[in-house]
């Protein structure tokens, strides 16, 4: 082996470890949510736990509005009682959502967390100030065997 061979060898393997220990960095910061304000989302993401909706539901705490944000369809499949459906893939979303208070307290929710963070990131762009996303979604809701409303 002539030291040249050596040199490109050493490089590649410093190249590589360089971008191995990048890209552990950089998934550390999109997990920790700091890399929200570069995608143009809102820094802080505000999520409630399926157990504490649930309890808020139940004792009708708080006064919180319950909005699933999958397709009708499947809304009318079965949904959380009370929940009013704005599906957020559909172009009318943002028309739907001006009709409720940007000062009111709401719980948003799809089937699991990226509908809800799409919704949850336009809601917070249009001056809402108290949205939460249930984290896990109606799978998560469903897994801890609470009740859903069928049609």
């Amino acid at each position: 082996m002539t030291i040249r061979h050596t040199s490109r060898m050493f490089f590649a393997a410093y190249m590589l470890m360089t971008l191995v220990v990048l890209g552990l960095i950089i998934k550390t910061i999109i997990d920790s949510g700091r890399m929200s304000a570069i995608k143009g989302r809102p820094q802080m993401v505000n999520t409630i736990e399926p157990q504490t909706t649930y309890e808020y539901l139940q004792n009708n705490q708080n006064g919180f509005e319950l909005i699933d944000v999958r397709c009708s369809k499947e809304f009318s499949r079965y949904h959380i009682k009370g929940a009013i459906n704005i599906n957020v893939m559909d172009l009318k979303f943002v028309k739907g959502i001006r009709k409720f208070l940007r000062s009111g307290k709401y719980i948003i929710y799809g089937q699991g967390n990226s509908r809800s963070q799409r919704a949850f990131d336009v809601m917070k762009k249009m001056g809402f100030q108290e949205v939460y996303m249930m984290s896990g979604g109606l799978l998560e809701w469903e897994l801890l065997e609470y009740p859903v409303e069928k049609g």
